[in-house]
């Protein structure tokens, strides 16, 4: 019989098989100085095919554990409906892997009670993620820098006297963007003093704010900045200085 008679015949057989045909075939056919080598090469080939599924189990508890703990360590002051999520999807992925480990025989479960309350477990996790997630969707602010605003405008120059003063802001559908009017900030005549300020264009989401200006003389001046956004939206600042001002904008008490 062939060589290659004897490979399809071992393929056909099983793995197991094979590897025992391979033997005999290379104790008969091949010369002795060469049968050490061989005798290795299947020895090598039978662990590849071991640490194969090894590999895998390892790859798959990783993909559905390593993105559960992720999302949990990068939570920072979670709202309870974010602490709520992040439990249930930690049980869900961890109640998945245990049933991995008995499914696959590496674990098994002592009694039949316990693998009914593994499901329990996995049903409840989803149920209260789906709980969460539907809460914050019904319930999200659409909108949330409408309102009233207290706005710091500080001189680059100096920063010991800064301009204080009211601002509320609407949010306008057709232009995407948030704008409003301060409350009126001095009453002079000085060409040099704050009137009052307009928001052009506030948009939080795009990182950029654009005010305007108004002086007692009757001049204008526009300011634009490039935005940082804290404390879950409830504080705004300018990054670098882009012009002569600072901008501050932080929720009333």
């Amino acid at each position: 019989m062939k060589c290659s008679s004897l490979r399809r015949l071992a393929v056909v057989v099983g793995r197991k098989t094979e590897l025992e045909w391979l033997g005999v075939l290379i104790d008969n056919k091949l010369p002795r100085s060469h049968q050490v080598d061989q005798n290795t090469l299947v020895k090598k080939i039978a662990v590849s095919r071991q640490k194969v599924p090894e590999l895998a189990f390892t790859l798959m508890i990783a993909g559905i554990l390593v993105p559960t703990a992720m999302y949990s360590f990068r939570l920072t002051s979670p709202s309870p409906a974010e602490l709520l999520v992040a439990v249930s999807i930690a049980l869900f992925a961890s109640v998945l892997f245990l049933w991995i480990m008995d499914a696959t025989g590496i674990l098994p479960f002592r009694a039949a009670w316990i693998s009914k309350a593994v499901y329990g477990a996995a049903i409840t996790s989803i149920l209260g993620t789906s709980v969460a997630v539907y809460k914050d969707y019904f319930f999200a602010d659409k909108y949330p820098y409408v309102g009233a605003w207290q706005v710091m405008l500080t001189k680059t120059a100096d920063a010991t006297h800064p301009t204080e003063f009211s601002l509320v802001l609407s949010y306008s559908q057709a232009g995407d963007r948030y704008w409003g009017y301060s409350n009126l900030v001095a009453t002079s005549t000085d060409p040099k003093t704050l009137i009052w300020v307009e928001a052009v264009d506030v948009s939080p989401q795009q990182g950029s704010a654009m005010l305007r200006l108004h002086f007692g003389d009757g001049s204008q001046q526009v300011l634009q900045w490039y935005l940082y956004i804290g404390k879950k939206g409830k504080f705004i600042k300018s990054r670098e200085p882009s012009s002569q001002l600072i901008l501050e904008m932080r929720r009333p008490a």
